[in-house]
């Protein structure tokens, strides 16, 4: 079975010839959207990142989400934890929400553990990671100009005495020369 071939089944008796692809009594096959027919091709290369925002590319269930090779999908459905109406992920088919939550307190309880363990990853791979940044850059040019400004004003805000006193300095050297 191809990405191309996906069935989506309903509770409704199909009169048919088309067999679903697991069985079951009344289980009729709904043949997948039409513009997942027309575009068979581009769903298999698409990038996964553009696919979330896109509802024409959104799966709306895990087994879709499974097929085309997706890392979320979105159902609709208030999740059973907390009630999040929000995307899941398909490995787990854990709420992105519920995910969230949990990263922060786990952060928050381990974080002098975790920041440990990201130095020592740094150290041991640190080519690896200076490449992936400048690939990131590359590729996105907007947001690291959003980020890096954003720095710049936050440390800014921090040290604005010792940047006064930077500014002063730059203009006596301007001046005498």
């Amino acid at each position: 079975m191809s990405r191309g071939d996906i069935y989506l089944y309903s509770s409704v008796p199909s009169s048919s010839s088309a067999t679903p692809l697991r069985g079951g009594s009344g289980a009729a096959p709904l043949r997948q959207p039409e513009h997942r027919k027309r575009f068979p091709k581009i769903l298999q290369n698409f990038p996964k990142k553009f696919c979330y925002n896109d509802p024409m590319f959104r799966a709306s269930c895990r087994k879709e989400a499974q097929m085309l090779g997706l890392d979320r999908y979105y159902t609709g459905k208030p999740c059973i934890l907390r009630g999040h109406i929000c995307e899941r992920y398909t490995p787990s088919g854990h709420c992105v929400e519920c995910q969230r939550e949990y990263k922060r307190r786990h952060y928050a309880k381990n974080g002098e553990e975790l920041r440990a363990a990201q130095k020592r990853y740094y150290t041991e791979h640190r080519e690896e990671c200076i490449e992936s940044a400048k690939h990131w850059r590359a590729e996105n040019p907007e947001k690291d100009r959003a980020i890096n400004r954003a720095h710049c004003k936050r440390y800014y805000a921090k040290n604005i005495e010792k940047e006064r006193e930077r500014g002063r300095r730059k203009l006596k050297l301007t001046v005498t020369n």
